[in-house]
């Protein structure tokens, strides 16, 4: 997910448990906390790649509960006709 955002710093697209990756092409993963924060300061266009966990939906299944009655037909072995 790439992310261009404005100063003065309007994460609004910003989530929590968003992992910023790097920020105007500088690698944040190894970096401390001030210094990123410093990188984003400076700039007034911040290009930003960000790493977002996205949820996978839940499938929920219908149960349902089939009732069937089978008889045995009386019939001769060659009608193949059910009853």
């Amino acid at each position: 997910l790439v992310i261009t955002i404005f100063i003065l710093l309007n994460l609004s697209n910003c989530r929590v448990n968003d992992c910023i990756l790097s920020a105007n092409g500088v690698a944040l993963e190894t970096a401390d906390y001030a210094e990123a924060i410093k990188i984003m300061k400076e700039s007034q266009q911040l290009n930003m790649i960000v790493k977002r966990r996205v949820p996978v939906p839940h499938i929920e299944y219908e149960q349902r509960t089939l009732k069937f009655t089978l008889s045995k037909s009386r019939k001769k072995e060659g009608n193949n006709r059910l009853d």
